[in-house]
């Protein structure tokens, strides 16, 4: 006798398809996901249905989940140098090229480490220091371009 709750999903399982829905898993993923992990087989048109039918509290999950991650240190850095490489490549196309200087020395200062000015037992001579910042800035000019 087949069990007449097999395709029914209970609230735990409704919420984590809601949540790998947020998470931008393809329907196959979040099937094999419930077969995995609860045992459970829906058929495709189920998760259709709860795109749509749950589509606010998707969208919901999906801003509390990018908005976690953005509260991470290096995801921001990582969202402030994407955003400063789009204008980088904006002034560039105009031609504005001191405004793209200034942009990739911004992004420059970001992948620099902070120098604290405390060395323990570390002789600190910032002699050749302008040398390595013009050719870290350099190195980002070059994978700028080649993009």
């Amino acid at each position: 006798m087949k069990d007449p709750n097999k395709h029914k999903l209970t609230h735990e399982e409704q919420y984590y398809v809601k949540l790998w829905l947020a998470e931008d898993c393809g329907y196959s993923e979040v099937l094999s996901r419930l077969k995995e992990q609860f045992n459970k087989e829906v058929i495709p048109c189920a998760l259709t249905y709860y795109t749509h039918h749950y589509k606010e509290e998707i969208q919901k999950i999906r801003h509390e989940i990018n908005s976690n991650i953005l509260n991470i240190p290096i995801a921001n850095k990582e969202v402030r140098l994407r955003r400063r490489e789009e204008i980088y490549k904006i002034y560039k196309s105009k031609g504005e090229l001191e405004k793209a200087r200034a942009v990739l020395d911004e992004a420059k200062e970001e992948m620099e480490p902070k120098q604290t000015g405390v060395h323990v037992g570390v002789r600190v001579d910032n002699s050749d220091r302008p040398r390595r910042s013009e050719e870290c800035l350099n190195r980002v000019i070059e994978v700028l371009e080649r993009r």
